[in-house]
């Protein structure tokens, strides 16, 4: 059938599908960008949501008759569910008898004359085709009771759990009057295995639109907690809905990843995004992975309608509507969003003060200033932002008349704050200028208390955001500011505050350093590359190397060398680089003559 097709003839998404054959082909490529690359653009020009195209009958014909010579069928499998809905996602959510148009009947015809071989998949498929199999039956209510019948008994007791999973998520959109499709789902929610009873939660969303979000919040943590343990790896079984296949395509298009959009997607439908915000922040007032932390802070934004402020931007409070104040009140209540932009400052204390939760601080008070010959009425930490867009110059961190306006104790925390962009900005000063700063403050107890009061706050919203792995650091005037004043005074930099130690080489990084206990330094330079590591791109890892290494000359044990030189080993094996053979040897060269150290590299290989 196929063979016959005059292809350059067929209308997609872009125009003619000339190249549709070439790139199914292409998804038997064995490299995998070269897949990765057809199944992009397979997506781009077949799928449309809401739409078929003349393309798209028999280019499910094609991707159902290749799927068997491909070995990742489930690609194949996947962009034939997507054909078929016009959006998979779209498909899941519309009603099992959804009033399909001529042009949709034709490609639900070309893909109920391959039924046999769908159900093959789903029989005796590898798992990834298993799974992928029961997104395209999703899509095909009209395909019969044999095909129920299967998925029912792949959600109970397929020996992979992402299948159990893919079929539960099937049955939330097939299983209307099927009563034992629904004790199936209702059990799932149960279920040992995270995967299974989060896609049980979700597919018993699917099914009864009249239960909330609250009711589930145990099986929502679920559902955004799970995800296979490395991402790229090729033994993983990913989860084929809403875009988890481990592809650039979905990471591009759906940055809300597969786990939250299906919640976010589910709330539209339902036509209120209350119920799931307010079960999001529940669950962010606990202490939820760091996994779930980064999908419900995203959630939240994106609910919210936050997505419309800039990337680092923070609104006046008065900018925001009734419902964006209201969950700025609740965000302000838990540790989610960790850092400013999108609207809001950073969590912790400056938030709750920004939003009223909190009497103002230094930088919240609002002061009249000139602002390019017009002047206003502003918080602090606006008019120090515009003052800084105007243009205005300043020869110092602080810019006029701000710099006259803050003095002590304040002029001190608001260096602090901002330098930390708590608001979305910093101001970066040189080891020099700081200590011509430092000098400028009064060194008594109240900056004592203030700055443990600080630390405690700032080490909240960093050790925030390394949960959530976002790659944020504290900064030298930050690190500098904050805690010499507690070294130089003889008290002791507590153990949760040591995240705030800034990765660098100016002389007072060394200083707050080396004041630590000699196991606490120990431990910062393992801490820093294990958390500096953690999914992190080959081409950073030498770059975490170099910074380390004069913290690991200052916290000199078998573990810590150990621990660079399997950092650099791996990198090696990676990349040809000099800098590599480099580091390694200044490690010999700390290490020479100590035999324990020695013995430490040599661990390495």
């Amino acid at each position: 059938m196929t063979k016959a097709i005059v292809w350059k003839k067929l209308k997609h998404a872009r125009g003619p599908a000339t190249r549709v054959p070439a790139q199914v082909q292409q998804l038997l490529a064995e490299d995998g960008e070269q897949r990765d690359d057809a199944f992009s653009a397979l997506q781009d020009t077949l799928i449309e949501k809401g739409r078929w195209f003349e393309a798209s009958a028999p280019a499910v014909a094609l991707l159902l008759d290749t799927a068997p010579k491909a070995s990742e069928p489930d690609l194949l499998l996947v962009l034939a569910a997507d054909a078929l809905g016009a959006d998979h996602m779209r498909a899941w959510l519309a009603p099992r008898d959804e009033a399909l148009p001529a042009e949709a009947v034709t490609v639900h015809e070309a893909a109920l004359a391959r039924k046999q071989a769908l159900l093959g998949w789903l029989e005796g498929g590898r798992p990834p085709a298993r799974a992928a199999a029961a997104v395209v039956l999703a899509t095909l209510p009209e395909i019969g009771g044999e095909a129920l019948s299967l998925l029912r008994r792949r959600a109970l007791d397929d020996p992979e759990p992402v299948v159990r999973a893919s079929a539960l998520l099937a049955l939330g959109r097939l299983s209307a009057g099927d009563d034992d499709a629904v004790r199936i789902i209702d059990a799932a929610r149960g279920a040992e295995h995270p995967l299974v009873r989060g896609a049980g939660t979700v597919a018993w969303l699917r099914f009864d639109a009249g239960r909330s979000f609250a009711e589930v919040a145990e099986g929502i943590e679920a559902w955004l907690g799970w995800q296979p343990t490395e991402p790229w790896t090729p033994e993983q079984t990913w989860l084929p809905w809403f875009g988890g296949l481990g592809l650039s395509w979905y990471t591009t298009k759906l940055p809300l990843g597969a786990a939250a959009s299906a919640l976010v997607a589910l709330t539209h439908q339902r036509g209120a995004s209350g119920d799931l915000v307010q079960t999001a922040l529940h669950l962010g007032s606990g202490a939820p992975s760091g996994r779930v932390m980064r999908r419900l802070s995203a959630m939240v934004l994106d609910l919210g309608g936050f997505m419309q402020f800039g990337e680092s931007y923070v609104a006046l409070p008065e900018e925001l509507s009734p419902e964006q104040r209201a969950i700025a009140e609740g965000l302000a209540r838990t540790e989610l969003v960790p850092i400013a932009g999108l609207g809001v400052p950073a969590c912790g204390a400056s938030r709750r003060r920004w939003i009223g939760l909190a009497p103002p601080g230094p930088v919240e008070r609002e002061v009249e200033v000139e602002i390019a010959g017009s002047k206003k009425i502003l918080p602090v930490w606006r008019a120090w932002k515009e003052l800084l867009s105007s243009g205005v110059e300043r020869s110092g961190p602080i810019p006029p008349p701000l710099d006259g306006m803050l003095t002590g104790h304040d002029r001190w925390r608001a260096i602090v704050e901002f330098d930390s962009e708590s608001y979305g900005f910093a101001c970066y000063m040189d080891p020099d200028q700081l200590e011509r700063q430092l000098a400028a403050i009064p060194h008594d107890e109240e900056l004592l208390r203030q700055a443990a009061e600080v630390a405690d706050d700032l080490a909240s919203r960093f050790a925030a955001a390394a949960r959530e792995q976002l790659r944020v650091e504290p900064s030298f005037t930050t690190s500098a500011m904050l805690l010499l004043p507690l070294v130089r005074a003889g008290r002791r930099i507590e153990q949760r505050w040591e995240i705030l130690i800034h990765p660098g080489d100016e002389p007072q990084v060394r200083e707050i350093f080396q004041a630590l206990a000699p196991e606490r330094r120990e431990a910062w330079v393992l801490d820093y590359l294990d958390r500096r590591l953690a999914g992190r791109e080959t081409m950073y890892v030498i770059s975490i190397a170099k910074t380390a290494l004069p913290f690991v000359a200052l916290a000199l044990t078998p573990r810590t060398v150990e621990a660079l030189a399997r950092t650099l080993t791996w990198y090696k094996e990676q990349v040809a680089d000099s800098d590599a053979d480099e580091l390694f040897e200044r490690l010999r060269e700390l290490a020479a003559g100590q035999p324990d150290l020695v013995r430490a590299l040599g661990a390495t290989g």
